[in-house]
């Protein structure tokens, strides 16, 4: 019966891989069954064949073997394919043979692929996925690829490097260069670092921003601040790698040199300032806004404003500036954020009561001349952003400034954007312009901000003058954007600081005329407690992945609100955005799944407005014809 079972293993060609010591158990067996054949006894069956041995007795096995008889089918023999890997720092490496059996790497040592290859099979191993770490790794593959001779495959050999990135900012911040730039506060503002000191300078070359609650006359304008900074690494805003960390500025308290005054930055939603070659991006210290206004007559009061405190602005600035317009002429889409301090009779029915802070947004395109003048298109608020025709600003001194500037037109207004946009002038308007063409690489990125005005008359009614509307707009040339054009990773600012969330007081019963129709005005406020103190939400970061974009937290990467892109830009140069999932500051959206927008692309700048466009009511219907319309403004720059 033994020599009978061992008959039947070997003639279905089971390939016995056995210790030696095991072998010879067989081949013992056999030959006892040999034994018991010649004698007729034992059981066997008598006549039986008796099974040469071909394999001889070895103390050395190979890495595969089969054993073969007469009438079976021989197994071929095959070897492993395998090697070494030495300075793996990531995870996620995966390796591949032959395009397949998919080998994952966690550390440096030796790996063997799992599926083993016939004698001149031919096998090449390449890297399927590159190992996540920071730095990034770059893995190279040696004695990749060959045919097996015989021999297992035990040379490739996978080597891990750090992979040399370019930097996101310069190595070294230095003192001496000047970031001249804008931000939504209505300032013009000009910032330098010191690294090596930690510290930064900070002048509020032109603002509407007061230096004290309560009264609006002495501003920010002319002032210089000081303090420290830090990177973020370490702390709860710490960003995703240490070259992000490195190029990242959280400020620290200011002050002037006299300390006659002082910012104090909110510890939990500090201004955070992005630092590239050549542009900042990010936030500058805010301000606590308050002002009783002037008594006009019977309790209506003139440039009242209800309590603001603001942890930051938004802010983008440039090392080099653009000081000849000619370079400028070109037509522009705008996308622009501004706010009213003192709201406007369209937030209430009665046009008595204004709630304050209203918000308005620029969605518009316009032709800027080579003399600075703006031919406007039929879009709204097209030229609304250029009084009298730009010109090159100057110092106080008479020197040439870095930065063009437009004043009141001939009917003594700045423009203002809004229906039922109150300003109060008794002389021309001392609001204005200021346009900073900041020059990256090749590109030009031109900035504009609107500079309110406000000068309280002290009593005296005729004294009192009232143009405050202020924010910044971002203009990028109306040309079509590619899909490519836009792929990859950026980060920026959001208005959300300023505004994250618009109430609805009311609709206006007082009819306006708008482009020659008869409306019905609404217009929302953005009191204390709407803008957010969320920093991952004032500050923002945005994926670009072909046909769709994420709006990030820059600080974890995850993901804030999904965005769809349509590249059709009937328009050239807009780009519509439908936002797939709500943006949310807390428990709050800030916009809404299914709200849309328009984005533009100036060099490395991205611009994003949602909710940019209110909708004109033509008839009275204060239940249902209420604001609600958010403006949210996103400005973001390549980072990887």
């Amino acid at each position: 019966m033994f020599l009978i079972l061992l008959r039947r293993r070997f003639r279905q060609g089971i390939t016995v891989r056995a210790p030696v010591h095991r072998r010879r158990l067989v081949m013992a067996g056999m030959a006892l069954g040999a034994v018991l054949a010649g004698c007729g006894g034992g059981g066997g069956t008598s006549g039986a064949p008796v099974l040469p041995i071909t394999q001889p007795v070895s103390e050395t096995a190979p890495a595969e073997e089969t054993v073969t008889g007469p009438g079976t089918n021989p197994v071929a023999t095959t070897y492993f394919v395998s090697g070494t890997v030495v300075g793996l720092k990531g995870t996620g490496l995966v390796l591949q043979n032959n395009g397949g059996d998919d080998l994952a790497v966690a550390a440096d040592g030796p790996i063997r692929f799992a599926t083993p290859l016939a004698d001149g099979a031919a096998y090449a191993v390449t890297v399927k996925t590159a190992p996540s770490a920071d730095p990034p790794q770059n893995c190279v593959v040696s004695n990749d690829a060959g045919t097996v001779g015989g021999a297992a495959v035990s040379n490739v050999a996978v080597v891990c490097t750090d992979v040399v990135q370019a930097s996101l900012c310069p190595d070294v911040l230095d003192p001496s260069v000047t970031y001249t730039g804008g931000a939504a506060s209505g300032e013009y503002v000009k910032v330098k670092f010191d690294s090596a000191a930690k510290r930064y300078e900070m002048t509020f070359v032109e603002s509407p921003v007061p230096t004290s609650s309560g009264q609006r006359n002495d501003t920010r304008a002319g002032l210089t601040i000081a303090g420290d900074y830090v990177h973020p690494d370490g702390t709860a805003l710490a960003l995703p790698s240490a070259r992000q960390n490195r190029c990242a500025i959280v400020l620290k308290n200011g002050k002037t040199a006299s300390g006659s005054y002082t910012v104090a930055i909110n510890p939990k939603a500090p201004p955070v300032l992005f630092v590239g070659h050549g542009l900042v991006v990010g936030g500058i210290p805010g301000a606590t806004v308050q002002d009783n206004g002037l008594e006009f007559s019977g309790g209506l009061f003139l440039g009242a404003v209800p309590p603001r405190t603001f942890d930051s602005y938004p802010f983008i600035g440039f090392s080099h500036t653009v000081t000849d317009f000619t370079q400028v002429a070109g037509t522009y889409n705008e996308l622009g954020f501004r706010v009213t301090p003192e709201g406007t009779p369209s937030q209430s029915a009665s046009g008595v009561h204004w709630f304050g802070w209203e918000t308005q947004a620029i969605q518009a395109s316009q032709t800027f001349n080579a003399d600075g003048s703006c031919t406007p298109d039929a879009s709204q608020y097209s030229c609304f952003s250029t009084g009298a025709p730009w010109k090159l600003r100057r110092n106080a001194d008479g020197t040439p400034d870095g930065v063009f500037t437009s004043g009141a037109n001939p009917d003594l207004r700045y423009p203002a954007v809004g229906v039922e946009v109150f300003q109060f002038l008794v002389s021309p308007s001392l609001a204005h312009g200021i346009m900073i063409v900041g020059k990256v690489g090749d590109q030009l990125v031109p900035v504009i901000v609107r500079v309110g005005y406000i000068k309280d008359g002290q009593g005296n009614v005729l004294a009192h003058m009232l143009d405050d509307q202020a924010g910044f707009s971002l203009l990028a040339p109306a040309t079509n954007i590619t899909q490519a054009a836009l792929t990859g990773r950026y980060v920026g600012t959001n208005s959300a600081s300023v505004c994250g969330v618009v109430t609805s007081p009311g609709q206006s019963s007082r009819s306006s005329q708008v482009n020659g129709q008869m409306i019905f005005p609404s217009a929302g406020a953005c009191t204390d407690g709407s803008a957010s103190s969320d920093a991952g939400v004032n500050n923002g970061a945005m994926s670009f992945q072909g046909g769709s974009a994420t709006l990030l937290n820059p600080f974890t990467l995850a993901a804030s609100s999904g965005l769809a892109l349509d590249f059709t830009q009937a328009r050239p140069g807009l780009v519509t955005v439908t936002a797939n999932t709500d943006f949310m500051s807390g428990r709050t959206p800030v916009f809404k799944a299914g709200d849309t927008g328009v984005m533009v692309k100036v060099g490395p700048v991205y611009g994003l407005l949602m909710n940019g466009v209110n909708r004109q009511f033509t008839t009275y219907d204060p239940v249902n014809n209420v604001s609600k319309v958010n403006p949210f403004l996103s400005i973001g720059v390549f980072a990887e």
